[in-house]
């Protein structure tokens, strides 16, 4: 019986277009293993103490007690990107991103922790302190709305700011970004460094959350 090949790279493009469609439910679970097993090790990490030792160096007023705070900032600012899933993000934080760059310098550990936190190692991304509306970059948005979705917060909404927006005021971090709730009744706006307005961070899309 001959053989008619004009039929057969019809045949292997539907063979691969149904294999695709079968193992694509596979990826998806597949992915979110990966991404909890990310987050539990992010969670369950502890950073070296030389982060510690180097923070009360660069920021004397701070006290014992803040340093957990700190560290559960960047935690937080990690988990986000986590969620980002590959998407840059930024750091709203100054005291986080020090802690962060700090970080960097044990390159090995570095090296490691990110391989196992994120699946390869981030790139570094300098703190940007915010002087104007025109700062509200794609990834300070992203960073919102990932945040508040890891900690349980409405982001268009939301009722408190997560620790990593909020730590740089609450520490008193010179030349930070001062974040801040003002709530007027059922209206609530978000503000930084005194009287810049970000509320747009509320409803600001993303390309990830388009259809």
């Amino acid at each position: 019986m001959e053989q008619n090949y004009d039929t057969l790279p019809g045949n292997i493009a539907a063979i691969l277009f149904l294999l695709a469609i079968g193992l694509f439910p596979l990826w998806i679970v597949w992915d979110i293993v990966v991404r909890l097993r990310r987050k539990k090790f992010i969670k369950n990490y502890r950073f070296p103490s030389i982060i510690e030792q180097k923070l009360i160096s660069e920021y004397p007023q701070l006290v014992d007690s803040d340093i957990p705070t700190i560290f559960h900032a960047l935690e937080q600012y990690n988990l986000c990107c986590v969620q980002a899933n590959k998407w840059d993000t930024t750091s709203p934080s100054k005291i986080v991103d020090f802690a962060w760059q700090q970080f960097r310098e044990n390159n090995e550990e570095y090296d490691l922790y990110c391989r196992r936190a994120f699946g390869r190692v981030l790139p570094d991304e300098p703190f940007h302190k915010i002087v104007s509306q025109d700062d509200i970059s794609e990834e300070l948005t992203r960073t919102w709305a990932n945040t508040c979705e890891i900690t349980n917060i409405n982001r268009s909404k939301p009722r408190d700011l997560p620790i990593l927006f909020s730590i740089d005021h609450a520490l008193n971090i010179p030349n930070g970004n001062h974040f801040y709730l003002i709530v007027e009744g059922k209206s609530k706006s978000l503000f930084v460094n005194n009287d810049i307005n970000l509320t747009r961070l509320f409803h600001d899309e993303l390309p990830e959350m388009c259809g």
